[in-house]
């Protein structure tokens, strides 16, 4: 019932013959590598001579999305889902980036530049079809680090109104621990919503390149709980409610309860977390895995165990909450790979 997915995928429909991926190569490529979705984040410009430019933005939006919908099969989906340059007062260059699915409207006119700052002072800014849709604030830490000259996300409320979070892109993996901290820090706030992670390429510098071309690719993907067909409507109901996990490297859910969700779950009595995960990767060798629960944003539960075998089960039961109302993230770790859920938020009657 999980469908992966890459997120944050520069794409090259309108760059020359030579440099193309087409919205059906695209499809197949991505089909070939297990994944189920792809959320299109625009023609990404290059500054070689003879490829592509920016496609996608403004009034190119419709036909953007047309292209992304000709090529949607009943077993893989292309989201638009562009990405966007929120710039901030102050300094010559200061911005940070974000990416909307199925974005059709918002309160400030959207160009291939920069927003205006003022675009997320209202939480309620971005519509599908008049509905809230879900808003990723992408690679925060290499925002801030890079010349885009970012501000700290900590420190910029308005930022704090994301829905999701982007923990991992495939050339800056060495940023997850920076990333995973923002995280932590968001879901303490005694204001949050529990915002939710995922996982995204960023493939900007070369999205004219096949995937399969790439090794990095089945690195990195981000994980919906998809109950029954896999259409667009439930999709979108997925990401929107935040049934998602995020994964740098080949370790899966194979089942958890609770589900992450945004909605809550109700227990009467201690919460009960459930988790069965697995490898994609035949293991030579025993490797440790290392499980750890936070509740709110803060570490409850650490367990290493050492194993040769390609999953594990883990029964956890908070023996010591105490608030009514609470959010669980799991982070799971195998080396240099990752596994992070959105959070799971559980209400004690």
């Amino acid at each position: 019932m999980w469908h992966g997915g890459l997120l944050h995928y520069h794409t090259s429909f309108k760059y020359p013959v030579e440099y193309r991926v087409s919205p059906s190569g695209l499809a197949a490529e991505l089909k070939q590598q297990g994944m189920s979705f792809v959320f299109c984040a625009g023609d990404h410009g290059d500054e070689a001579e003879g490829r592509g430019g920016y496609w996608g933005w403004g009034d190119e939006y419709p036909e953007y999305e047309d292209a992304c919908a000709g090529a949607c099969t009943s077993d893989f989906l292309l989201v638009p889902a562009l990405e966007h340059h929120l710039r901030f007062p102050g300094k010559r260059r200061s911005e940070h980036h974000f990416c909307v699915p199925l974005l059709t409207a918002m309160d400030m006119a959207l160009n291939p530049g920069a927003i205006p700052y003022a675009v997320v002072r209202v939480k309620h800014t971005a519509h599908v079809k008049g509905k809230r849709s879900s808003a990723v604030l992408n690679h925060p830490y290499l925002t801030r680090v890079c010349p885009f000259s970012g501000p700290s996300v900590e420190e910029t409320a308005p930022l704090h109104n994301f829905d999701y979070l982007e923990l991992f892109t495939i050339d800056w993996p060495g940023y997850f621990t920076h990333d995973f901290n923002t995280y932590l820090y968001l879901l303490s706030l005694p204001a949050s919503s529990g915002i939710a992670c995922c996982s995204g390429i960023d493939n900007g510098c070369e999205p004219f390149k096949p995937p399969s071309d790439d090794p990095r690719i089945p690195m990195n993907a981000t994980f919906l709980y998809v109950h029954g067909n896999l259409t667009m409507s439930d999709l979108m109901s997925a990401w929107n409610d935040r049934r998602a996990y995020a994964v740098h490297g080949y370790i899966r859910i194979r089942e958890i309860d609770p589900v992450p969700s945004l909605q809550p779950y109700r227990v009467k009595g201690k919460p009960l977390i459930k988790l069965h995960f697995h490898t994609l990767k035949s293991w030579e060798q025993k490797q440790m895995a290392k499980v750890c629960i936070y509740r709110n944003g803060c570490l409850t539960y650490a367990h290493e165990v050492r194993t040769d075998e390609d999953e594990l089960v883990l029964e956890w039961i908070d023996e010591k909450a105490t608030e009514k109302k609470a959010g669980y993230i799991i982070h799971v770790q195998m080396g240099n790979e990752h596994l992070v859920t959105s959070p799971i938020t559980i209400i004690r009657e």
